[in-house]
């Protein structure tokens, strides 16, 4: 989910059972084709991986992804980095945003197939911004 000039996009929904952390740098490469602006990115804990980090090291100059667990001196200090701060201070707008998706109809998916999902997804996301 990308925040672009005040309204939610998506820039993919995903049909796959692969888990998040697998799709994560695809993701971000979609987006970034999509929104060439796209300087920074805030994740949960549950997208980190070593792989992931570096991957998105290369392609933002901001990747806010904190490591979960015992964090080395290494680890320390890129997350006690005061844009890496500020931005993750940020992070609870993301969380709100999700949660205004589910309030609009992406709590649960009822329908089938891929076109199913696509659609009760796009609708979810044309809701949130007219709620705007």
């Amino acid at each position: 989910m990308i925040r672009w000039r005040g309204l939610t996009t998506i820039p993919a929904a995903s049909h796959s059972a692969t888990c998040d952390k697998a799709m994560i740098v695809g993701f971000i490469g979609e987006a970034m084709k999509r929104y060439p602006s796209l300087t920074s990115c805030s994740m949960d804990k549950g997208f980190y991986s070593a792989k992931n980090r570096d991957a998105l090291d290369e392609l933002l100059d901001l990747n806010v992804m904190p490591k979960p667990g015992y964090r080395n001196a290494k680890q320390r200090e890129r997350e006690s980095h005061p844009d890496f701060i500020k931005a993750r201070q940020q992070h609870p707008a993301i969380e709100s945003a999700i949660n205004n998706l589910q309030q609009r109809g992406m709590g649960l998916i009822r329908t089938h197939g891929k076109e199913g999902f696509d659609r009760s997804v796009g609708l979810a996301v044309l809701a949130a911004n007219i709620h705007r």
